[in-house]
């Protein structure tokens, strides 16, 4: 039994890496971001800290290539001095995982014992480090700046809030206040404590608070949003085309791989080299993590509630044309974090100014690959698929459309989710990552 243990360890930790290598095409910064998201994954990371948790490794892994052979502005005013023949391979994967040692302690050591047996970070970093075709003396400089740069970002960004206490508590319920929603048993409200988290980029975390809140209950607006909201993302009884339904569904898994792999596919297509690969994702899971920030920062705010709550309960919003189904459900799950802005919006406003920025152009073909849950109720089980844009702006509105189809958002919150991540996306590409002048 443990020969047969020790023989599935090595061969898991084998295919680990080799998959990784081959769907990258050996582009060692996607390599070990897809290592990345699998340790925050592996962390049962929600979707706002994952994208903050890819972050941090990307930076310093920037931060080391860009040190090699300097193009760009450093985050944080981090370039060591280093050998311009040291490893640029070398030099990412030892600040990968430095930076993810650091945050995922538990990770590093393997346990072949395990049900499957688990490569931990030090394992694959060793066999990765092995795996490379440089002398000894190129990949000892890489490693050197890889640790430099990250123990200079793990320094840089010490006590940030990252981690906290959930201390929220719920205000009397009442119109247009924000209640656990199903399904229960309600597991708590989502990373409250990001909202005062000390930003990547902003100068504080409501730098960019939307100057509009929710949409007033009394209004003509609200009626909108609402039956809107109520008619596209009920569960059952809609009239969503099964198109509609794909895209309600598609955009419900935590986002960070999501990215990660579209972001991945944008470097092979593009043959990015290691630098601007790395800036790739620095950059753009840097706005990512701020605009997350930002609209935690805003949702704790305003502190406006869901639509599963606010149809089941409109007869006490005061408004005579909002009528109340107390039976309704959404498409998908709700969740559990206030509703305004739509963290989803805000997200990919981010990501899709940033890769617009970097590539001087929206016009791009991205590719984004999901596998969501089916609900019960029309056949369960589960998809995967991918779904193809021929921009970035097809990007944002088909996410900003999926939080309705699923239910989860009105569209006034969707739009200024929206905005609030294309301003941190635009000041990230205005004040960072810029050229050396």
């Amino acid at each position: 039994m443990r020969a047969s243990r020790q023989i599935s360890f090595w061969v898991t930790a084998i295919f680990i890496l080799a998959a990784a290598l081959s769907a990258s095409a050996q582009n060692t910064v996607t390599v070990w971001n897809s290592i990345a998201v699998q340790a925050a994954l592996r962390a049962k990371a929600p979707p706002g800290l994952t994208a903050i948790l890819l972050a941090y490794p990307d930076l310093a892994a920037y931060d080391a290539v860009n040190a090699i052979h300097p193009r760009f502005r450093p985050y944080g005013g981090i370039m060591p001095a280093a050998s311009a023949d040291a490893s640029k391979s070398a030099a990412v994967a030892s600040a990968f995982h430095d930076v993810l040692v650091h945050y995922f302690p538990s990770q590093a050591a393997s346990n072949p014992n395990a049900t499957p047996p688990f490569v931990g970070l030090d394992k694959l970093y060793a066999d990765y480090l092995a795996s490379l075709n440089e002398s000894a003396a190129a990949v000892n400089a890489g490693i050197q700046v890889g640790e430099q740069c990250a123990a200079a970002l793990i320094a840089l960004r010490a006590n940030d809030g990252v981690s906290g206490a959930n201390t929220y508590v719920f205000q009397t319920p009442g119109p247009g206040v924000y209640q656990p929603t199903p399904p229960f048993p309600y597991p708590g409200p989502q990373t409250p404590w990001l909202a005062d988290m000390t930003p990547f980029t902003m100068s504080s975390a409501s730098q960019f608070l939307p100057n509009e809140g929710p949409t007033p209950l009394s209004s003509q607006e609200w009626v909108g949003d609402y039956n809107r909201t109520k008619t596209w993302g009920a569960l059952t009884n809609s009239p969503r085309t099964q198109e509609q339904t794909t895209i309600g569904l598609f955009w419900t898994p935590n986002a960070g791989p999501l990215y990660n792999g579209m972001l991945a596919d944008l470097a092979a297509t593009h043959g990015l080299d290691v630098l601007d690969t790395a800036r790739l994702f620095a950059m753009t899971f840097t706005a990512e993590s701020d605009a997350v920030i930002g609209c935690l920062n805003a949702k704790y705010h305003f502190n406006f509630w869901r639509p599963v709550t606010a149809i089941q309960q409109g007869d006490t919003d005061g408004n005579p044309d909002t009528a109340e189904d107390p039976t309704w459900l959404p498409l998908a799950a709700t969740p559990n974090h206030p509703e305004y802005p739509a963290a989803h919006g805000c997200a990919t406003g981010a990501v899709s100014k940033a890769v617009a920025a970097y590539f001087g152009t929206p016009n791009l073909t991205l590719h984004v690959t999901s596998t969501y849950a089916i609900p019960a109720v029309l056949g369960g089980g589960t998809q995967t698929s991918t779904r193809t844009f021929k921009s970035t702006k097809d990007l944002l509105h088909e996410v900003e459309m999926a939080r309705i189809y699923g239910g989860m958002h009105f569209h006034h919150s969707v739009v200024q989710g929206a905005v609030l991540g294309q301003k941190v996306a635009h000041q990230v590409v205005e004040n960072y990552f810029q050229p050396l002048k």
